[in-house]
């Protein structure tokens, strides 16, 4: 076993909970955006989480996450401009399951795609998101 620090923060939260007559406030707003981290002994190998999961269930994870990044290769090659059956069927048959770099944040894509627009493109932006948020409310 491993000591090992995990971390976690949730990005947004509805602002109530609960239905109807019994809606109130939801607590979780104030921890929106703070980041909790613990420490927990995890496995250091495959054999310590067999031993202490079980096979089945670390198969079964395995074969959640494999899945998972076959998936992300298959949509890749199908929004690819050269996309064929073919093409696929070979992704598919050269795949082999690896770490993938981390993607880009949605705040990153947000500041490039703002970046690339003109001074009156912007200024239409921020007017149809102030639009959207009083429709919203």
């Amino acid at each position: 076993m491993a000591a090992q620090q995990v971390k976690a923060k949730i990005e947004s939260c509805p602002e109530t909970i609960g239905k109807g007559d019994d809606t109130k406030p939801n607590p979780a707003l104030e921890r929106v955006g703070q980041v909790y981290e613990c420490t927990v002994d995890l496995p250091a190998n495959h054999q310590e989480m067999i031993d202490l999961y079980g096979g089945d269930l670390v198969y079964n994870q395995a074969m959640g996450a494999i899945t998972i990044n076959l998936q992300s290769a298959m949509r890749t090659c199908i929004k690819s401009e050269d996309f064929s059956e073919a093409n696929l069927q070979a992704v598919v048959a050269a795949f082999k399951p690896q770490l993938k770099k981390a993607g880009v944040s949605f705040s990153q894509k947000v500041d490039d795609y703002v970046e690339g627009l003109s001074d009156d493109g912007l200024a239409e932006l921020l007017e149809r998101v102030k639009k959207s948020r009083q429709d919203k409310n």
